[in-house]
C-alpha cells in the first residue's frame, strides 16, 4: 500500500513539475522582455515575446505587448501579422479587428482601415457594444466621420434613443461643427430633461468661445420654436450668461419662470451672477422684476436688500479702484440715498436674517463713506446685541474698534478687537485683521515686545490680506526697537496718519527724518511722508520722496513698494497710464519675487486691457 501511494505521488510530480517550471520560465521572460521594452531595447524584447507566442498563442498580455513595440517602431506590416494570426484563434473578436483598421489607418490606407472596422461590426451587428467598440477605435484614429456612422448605426438598434448622444455631441464638437453638437444636446434632454445640469457643463467648457456660443444659442433658439419646452429657454439663458449678454440672458430666464410658474428663484440666480460680473444694469432688473411681479414670493426680502447692493456696487465701482487706497468717494448725496435705503429694508423686516444684513451695509456706509462715526457706532453696537457670535457681530466689532482709534480711545479699540478672537469659528482673514489692529495699537502706545507677539499671529496665515503688511511692521519693530525713541516718534506720526491727521503727521515725520543714524527707519519715513501726501493730492512731493527710494540699491527693504507706488501715482492720481505702464513693466523686470508683484500684474493689465478698447 505504502509503494503504491508513493507512486502515484511521483508519477504527479513529474508530469506537474514540467508544467510548473515552464510557466515560471515564462513570466520570467516576459518580465526581462518589458525590461527591454523599458530600456528601448525593442529587438530582444521582440525575440522574447515572439518566443512566448509560441508557447502561448492564447495568451492577450503577450500578444498587446508585442502589437505595441511594432507600433512604437512603425513596424506595421509585423503588427498585422500578428493580428491575423490571433484572428485564426479568436475570428469573432471584435477587438482585433478594431486594431487592425487602426494599423492600416497608421499606414494611410483608409479603404482598408475601413474594411476591418466595418469586419468588426460583422462579427456581432445585433449588439449594441460592438459600434461602440469599433467607433472607439476609429476616434482614437481621428477617423471622426468613420465614428460618427458607426455610433449613428449602433444607435439605430438600440431601444434607449439616448444612447451615444453624448458620444455624438462630442465628436461634433471636436469638429467645429456646434449645430450638430447642440442638435445631439437637445435630443438628449427630450428624453432625459433630468441631464440638463450635464447639458450645462458642457456648454461651459465654451466658455470664453464667442464664436461657439453664438452659434450654439442661435441653434437653441431655433430648436425652442420648433419644441418650446420651458428647458430649452433655462439654456438659452445659460449660454447667452455664458457669452457675457446678462440682459438677453435675463429675459430668457424671465420667460423661462412664466413658463414653470416659478417664484422668482432663476431670475434671483442670473441676477446674482450679472452682479458679480459687474453687469449691473441686468443685475438690477433682475431684482426689480421680482419685487414688482412676485410679491408674494419668499424671495422678495433679498431681492430688495441686494438691488440696493447692487445699487451700492454700481456707485462704489464707478468712484473707487480696490487696489488703489487713497481714493475718497466724495458722492455722499448717493451714499446718503442708499442709507436711506438699507434703513427702509431693516425696518421692513426686522425679524429676519435680512435686518442684520441692512442694518450692517447701513452702518458700513455711515463708517466708510460719509464719516457719521457716532451714528455707525451705535447701529455696529445693535449688531453686536442682535447677532452675538456671527460674522457680522465680529465685522461690526472689527469696525467699532477702527472708530475707537478714530475718536482716540485706544483701549476700547483693544478690548473690541479681543472679543472678535474670543470666537474660534470666524474665518481666518478677520482673525489675522483683528490680530494685527492689535499690533498696532501696541505699537502706538510702544508695547514693542507685545506687538511683535500680535503680528506674529496676524502672518500665521500667510494667505490671509494682513499677512504681508505685519511682517512689514514686524520687520521694522525687530530691526529698530533698541532705538526705542525715534521708533517711538514714527509711532505716533503712524497713528495720527491712520486718524487722518496729516498735518500732525507731516510734522513728525519731516522732524524725525532730519535725525542722524535713522538707518532703514529712513526708508519707512520717506514712504510715509509720501503716503500723506497722496492722501492730501500732494503727488509732487510723494514722487520726490518715492525718487530717493526708488533710486537705492534695488534690494532696498522698500524699494519694490516705492516703485509700485510711484506706478499707482501716476495712474491713479496724475491719470497718466502711458507712464505707469512703463513704471509696472519695470516693477516686473526688477522685482520678479516681490509680494506686490500680484498687484503689479492686476494693474498692468487693467492699463492693456483699457488701452486695447479704447484703441
Amino acid at each position: 500500500m505504502k509503494r503504491s501511494i508513493l507512486y502515484k505521488i511521483l508519477l504527479v510530480s513529474f508530469l506537474v513539475l514540467p508544467s510548473v517550471i515552464s510557466g515560471q520560465d515564462a513570466e520570467t521572460k516576459y518580465k526581462l522582455a518589458q525590461n527591454y521594452e523599458r530600456s528601448g531595447n525593442f529587438e530582444k524584447a521582440e525575440s522574447l515575446l515572439n518566443e512566448l507566442i509560441e508557447q502561448q498563442p492564447w495568451n492577450y498580455s503577450y500578444f498587446n505587448s508585442l502589437y505595441n513595440i511594432y507600433i512604437k517602431q512603425k513596424k506595421y506590416d509585423e503588427a498585422v501579422g500578428i493580428i491575423s494570426k490571433r484572428l485564426t484563434y479568436s475570428p469573432n473578436d471584435p477587438s482585433l479587428y478594431g486594431l487592425m483598421g487602426s494599423v492600416y489607418f497608421m499606414k494611410e490606407m483608409s479603404d482598408s482601415a475601413y474594411f476591418y472596422w466595418d469586419k468588426g461590426i460583422e462579427t456581432n451587428p445585433s449588439s449594441i457594444s460592438t459600434y461602440r467598440i469599433i467607433a472607439n477605435y476609429a476616434i482614437e484614429s481621428r477617423a471622426l466621420d468613420r465614428a460618427l456612422e458607426y455610433l449613428k448605426m449602433g444607435r439605430q438598434l438600440s431601444s434607449d434613443k439616448s444612447i451615444f448622444t453624448l458620444d455624438l455631441a462630442n465628436i461634433y464638437s471636436l469638429t467645429l461643427r456646434y449645430k450638430e453638437a447642440t442638435l445631439e444636446y437637445c435630443y438628449l434632454l427630450s428624453i432625459k430633461p433630468d441631464q440638463i445640469g450635464l447639458v450645462k457643463t458642457k456648454f461651459n467648457s465654451y466658455s470664453g468661445n464667442k464664436k461657439a456660443l453664438d452659434e450654439i444659442t442661435e441653434t437653441l433658439e431655433l430648436y425652442y420654436k420648433e419644441n418650446p419646452q420651458p428647458i430649452y429657454l433655462d439654456l438659452i439663458a445659460y449660454c447667452n450668461m455664458l457669452n457675457g449678454n446678462y440682459n438677453a440672458a435675463l429675459n430668457f430666464t424671465i420667460e423661462y419662470e412664466k413658463k414653470i410658474n416659478g417664484n422668482g428663484a432663476s431670475i434671483y440666480s442670473m441676477a446674482q451672477t450679472a452682479l458679480r460680473s459687474k453687469a449691473y444694469d441686468a443685475a438690477l432688473t433682475g431684482y426689480k422684476y421680482i419685487i414688482d411681479y412676485f410679491p408674494g414670493s419668499n424671495i422678495v426680502p433679498i431681492a430688495k436688500l441686494s438691488y440696493v447692493e447692487a445699487l451700492r456696487s454700481r456707485l462704489t465701482d464707478t468712484h473707487k479702484n480696490d487696489i488703489w487706497p487713497y481714493s475718497e468717494n466724495t458722492d455722499t448725496a448717493e451714499y446718503k440715498r442708499l442709507s436711506e435705503e438699507y434703513k427702509k429694508i431693516a425696518g421692513e423686516y426686522v425679524n429676519s436674517n435680512i435686518f442684520i444684513q441692512a442694518l450692517y451695509s447701513r452702518a458700513e456706509i455711515e463708517f466708510e463713506n460719509l464719516r457719521n462715526y457716532r451714528l455707525a457706532d451705535s447701529i455696529f453696537t445693535i449688531i453686536n446685541l442682535r447677532a452675538p457670535g456671527t460674522e457680522y457681530s465680529a465685522k461690526a466689532f472689527l469696525k467699532r474698534g477702527l472708530i475707537a482709534i478714530y475718536s482716540d480711545n485706544l483701549e476700547q479699540a483693544k478690548t473690541f478687537f479681543d472679543n472678535i478672537l474670543l470666537n474660534n469659528k470666524l474665518s481666518a482673514d478677520l482673525k489675522a485683521e483683528a490680530y494685527f489692529r492689535k499690533a498696532k495699537i501696541d505699537f502706538w502706545q510702544n508695547y514693542f515686545e507685545s506687538a511683535l507677539s500680535n503680528l506674529k499671529s496676524a502672518s500665521g496665515d500667510l494667505s490671509t490680506a494682513f499677512a504681508n503688511d505685519a511682517i512689514e511692521l514686524s520687520a521694522l519693530i525687530s530691526t529698530l526697537k533698541r532705538d526705542s525713541s525715534n521708533l517711538a516718534i514714527y509711532a505716533k506720526s503712524d497713528l495720527f496718519a491712520f486718524q487722518k491727521k496729516y498735518e500732525e503727521a507731516v510734522a513728525l515725520l519731516k522732524d524725525l527724518i532730519k535725525r542722524d543714524n535713522l538707518f532703514i527707519l529712513k526708508d519707512f519715513v520717506l514712504y510715509r511722508l509720501a503716503e500723506v501726501n497722496i492722501y492730501t493730492k500732494s503727488y509732487g512731493e510723494a514722487l520726490e520722496y518715492l525718487k530717493e527710494l526708488t533710486g537705492k540699491s534695488e534690494n532696498g527693504i522698500l524699494s519694490d513698494k516705492a516703485l509700485l507706488l510711484t506706478a499707482q501715482i501716476y495712474q491713479y492720481g496724475l491719470k497718466d497710464e502711458s507712464k505707469a505702464g512703463e513704471l509696472y513693466k519695470n516693477f516686473l523686470e526688477k522685482y520678479p519675487d516681490s509680494l506686490y508683484l500680484e498687484t503689479a500684474i492686476q494693474n498692468l493689465n487693467y492699463i492693456q486691457t483699457k488701452k486695447g478698447k479704447d484703441g
